[in-house]
């Protein structure tokens, strides 16, 4: 039974989120051994499924490990992006919102005007910074994040909700409540959305929102917030 019986996979070293001492010890001489060109993968993979556990240890280790993609050089706009939103998260968990504002600003600098590597939800998370540290120049420009998004609307229901969310917030914000009521109409339909139009993955980055920001959502759509 022995190794037919271990569920132990032979990516485990990069793509799970152990970080035990024999775990470290095993992706530094892993890595060390890898194609040079592989590296950043390897690291990108392995800090995503350790900040997926919200522990602070496995957060810190993450944390370096996108780090040291950034030092890369020649590191492809994509790997650049994804490590500098990610830092932008933990940094915006941490209630650091003007680190997160750089970092989310670098991220968008990086992909450049045709957007190389980006997920679509930047400019929302820019955004919806903006709106938390709040002033009439941060919500002005959160509403052009956001409008810029807009002429795009991104591939997965997730992230259009989540535009569509930020979109509602800017607008309440801003006084408009018919473009704000147009906005939480949009949302709702795109809560709705059963099926993500990928042929393999019909599930893939559906909406699962909480009780609250529905309720809250069907109350702007009925002019009743």
């Amino acid at each position: 039974m022995g190794a037919a019986g271990s569920s132990k996979r032979s990516d485990d070293w990069y793509r799970s989120a152990d970080w035990d001492e024999a775990a470290r010890a095993e992706f530094a001489n892993r890595l060390a051994r890898a194609r040079a060109d592989n590296r950043v993968q390897y690291r990108r993979v392995k800090a995503l499924a350790l900040l997926e556990t919200g522990d602070p240890v496995r957060e810190a280790a993450a944390r370096a490990l996108l780090e040291e993609n950034l030092a890369t050089p020649d590191l492809f706009d994509f790997e650049r992006v994804v490590a500098l939103h990610r830092l932008a998260d933990t940094e915006r968990s941490a209630g650091r919102l003007d680190e997160a504002e750089r970092l989310l600003r670098q991220a968008l600098s990086a992909g450049g005007p045709d957007g190389n590597g980006t997920s679509g939800e930047e400019e929302t998370e820019l955004a919806e910074i903006l709106l938390e540290r709040g002033g009439q120049e941060r919500i002005a420009e959160a509403k052009a994040l956001l409008d810029r998004r807009s002429e795009e609307m991104p591939l997965f229901a997730r992230s259009r909700f989540r535009l569509c969310v930020a979109q509602v917030r800017v607008s309440l914000a801003l006084g408009d409540r018919a473009i704000a009521q147009e906005w939480a109409v949009a949302g709702l339909q795109v809560a709705g959305e059963k099926h993500s139009g990928l042929t393999y993955h019909p599930s893939l980055g559906l909406v699962d929102s909480d009780v609250s920001t529905m309720a809250w959502l069907e109350a702007v759509a009925s002019g009743h917030s």
